[in-house]
């Protein structure tokens, strides 16, 4: 079983500007959830930011129920869609404000990293499903979920989203050049359902000078601060993990079950480094730029003019 690849042609036009359009709106989303430098986002903003990505998967969900089911009840529920993502996060944020006020998200909190990783790396799972069923895929659960894992659309877009992501948040040059290959293997991942022998080489040629790369920042005078070695080593050690899957489909690209490994290999890969970038954004604001919380309010001494 090898996965269907993009053709070049001109019917590819219309789908590409709408990846394009989805993935510039998923980047404007997460960029104001992590900011470059100031406060932390408030708990308002977070929840009209984090209602739009739900959202925004929800519709994609209906529009692939639509795909599967074409019925008045199923455009129905497309409509709704549109709709809630017309009123749904203005009026979150509206009643959110009245509740939090200016209450601001704890930076050092596991669940905002988490959170934000799960619902990009959804949405974008139900975008490969959307242009995985338009593209007439098996709707076998296995058939169904290698393709949408492995879907160019859902890959590139992934991909593209961490590069942008990579140029917004601040990192040191040892920790951005990891990040910048896993995210380079993502964009190899998408030839190998297709071309399984030269996708897996360039997966391994990516892994190879991100190594070296690491390397020669260990020895340069950029070397790897000794508290981060952690970090770079648990980046690091996802790129065999990827490549082995990469060999695995290579050596046998007729079993539906390699494809689907290989794609939950390069979902768990993409979400993980998303879940990464996301922490450290948050972290950033916590220990490198605290905060001011607002004006203190003491109470005055009675008898004072």
């Amino acid at each position: 079983m090898t996965g269907p690849f993009v053709s070049l042609s001109a019917a590819l036009v219309p789908t590409a500007i709408v990846v394009g359009v989805m993935v510039v709106v998923e980047v404007f989303l997460l960029v104001h959830i992590l900011p470059r430098r100031g406060p932390p986002p408030t708990l308002a903003h977070m929840v009209v930011i984090t209602s739009a990505l739900l959202g925004s998967a929800g519709l994609l969900l209906s529009i692939s129920a639509a795909f599967l089911d074409s019925n008045l009840n199923s455009y129905t529920i497309v409509l709704l869609f549109f709709n809630f993502m017309m009123l749904g996060p203005p009026s979150l944020w509206l009643v959110s404000v009245i509740v939090f006020r200016d209450d601001r998200v704890d930076p050092r909190r596991r669940l905002w990293p988490i959170a934000i990783a799960a619902m990009a790396t959804f949405a974008e799972i139900l975008m490969g499903l959307v242009f995985a069923i338009g593209d007439g895929v098996s709707l076998d659960p296995v058939p169904l979920a290698a393709a949408t894992l492995t879907s160019p659309w859902f890959l590139w877009s992934m991909a593209a989203a961490m590069f942008a992501l990579l140029v917004w948040v601040p990192f040191d040059r040892w920790l951005r050049g990891p990040l910048v290959g896993l995210s380079a293997s993502t964009v190899a991942a998408a030839l190998v359902p297709s071309f399984p022998a030269p996708g897996a080489a360039l997966m391994a040629g990516i892994m190879a000078v991100t190594f070296l790369g690491v390397y020669r920042y260990r020895e340069a005078a950029l070397a790897i601060p000794p508290g981060r070695v952690v970090e770079v080593m648990a980046i690091l050690a996802a790129f065999p993990a990827m490549t082995v899957a990469g060999l695995l489909l290579a050596l046998v690209p007729a079993s539906g079950a390699m494809v689907l490994l290989f794609g939950a290999v390069m979902t768990a890969v993409m979400a993980g480094e998303l879940y990464f970038v996301a922490r450290s954004s948050l972290l950033r604001l916590a220990t490198r730029e605290p905060y001011d919380p607002g004006p203190v309010r003491t109470a005055v001494p009675t008898g004072s003019p």
